[in-house]
């Protein structure tokens, strides 16, 4: 916030990657850009999903932690912390920089300060790291405790097994997260994609059809209907289609609130993952950018 508004916008990389002619004066508007598309709207609302994604992810965050009923402390300082400074910046430099604007911020301060651009990139570097081994070390965790050890019946990670799989599992997350990232140079369609693909499932598309389908096995249940913990068998009275109807009523207007939540979610994250697409193959199809290239895309 302190550079661009000294050296002025990164003109090349908006062109590189977007095609946005330079030497034109610099254009805000408080509403959508003149020649905008639905397309160009829906990345951006993808792109925006970064900002609040993700709240399902939070019970395997605070599962990591020593007491976890600190993570309300810590989550509301965070998202306090979050939104002011997203609200701040974005608003500072869109003001200076206008149609110019390049995601990330960093690599829109032009060659002339290249100093001050890699001082963003070190920073952005480091704080990525630290992002990508948290998640990343949950999110290798889950897919052997969800997927390996429930679906294919792995052992305990504790066993030699368990660990020696997990040492192959490891490098072949972080080779996969490469490929995928060198793939779409134009991070805004990647990160788009990702959204709408991930992102935006954990906040909008599960948590609703899960509520549903936990609300569903609870009500249904019958007073006579018994759990005996020495044996560990239910004693069920009926089961299949008129059970689910029988749960579902006992709660409907919730119940068919979440349904319709869900179908929205999908649609909304169907809708995202075609702009997402669409956007990539006309910003490789415009310009030299390529896959795994090492063309610089911010110019």
């Amino acid at each position: 916030m302190i550079v661009i508004p000294i050296y002025g916008p990164n003109e090349g990389a908006a062109f590189s990657s977007y095609k946005v002619p330079p030497g034109q004066p610099i254009s805000v508007t408080a509403y959508w850009p003149e020649g905008s598309t639905v397309t160009d709207h829906i990345n951006g609302l993808m792109n925006a999903v970064f900002a609040y994604g993700g709240a399902t992810l939070f019970v395997e965050l605070m599962a990591e932690m020593r007491r976890p009923m600190d993570f309300y402390k810590g989550f509301i300082c965070a998202e306090i912390f979050i939104f002011v400074v997203y609200i701040t910046i974005g608003t500072v430099v869109y003001s200076f920089q206008g149609q110019y604007t390049y995601n990330p911020v960093y690599q829109g301060i032009p060659n002339s300060a290249y100093a001050w651009q890699t001082v963003g990139n070190a920073i952005a570097f480091i704080s990525g790291l630290i992002a990508a081994l948290l998640y990343g070390n949950i999110g290798v965790k889950i897919l052997y405790a969800a997927v390996l050890r429930d679906v294919f019946g792995f052992p305990p990670l504790e066993t030699r097994v368990g660990k020696i799989t997990w040492i192959i599992m490891v490098p072949v997350y972080w080779a996969c997260a490469f490929l995928i990232a060198a793939a779409v140079p134009q991070i805004s369609y990647l990160g788009a994609f990702v959204g709408a693909a991930f992102v935006l499932q954990f906040s909008y598309t599960f948590p609703p059809i899960l509520q549903v389908g936990y609300n569903v096995q609870k009500d249904a249940m019958l007073p006579e209907e018994v759990f005996d913990p020495a044996t560990g068998e239910v004693n069920r009275v009926d089961s299949g289609f008129r059970r689910i109807v029988r749960g579902y009523m006992k709660k409907p207007f919730r119940n068919t609130f979440d349904s319709i939540y869900f179908v929205c979610s999908l649609a909304t994250a169907g809708l995202g993952m075609y702009a997402a697409i669409i956007g990539m193959s006309d910003a490789f199809s415009s310009n030299s950018l390529t896959s795994f290239t090492c063309i610089n895309p911010a110019g």
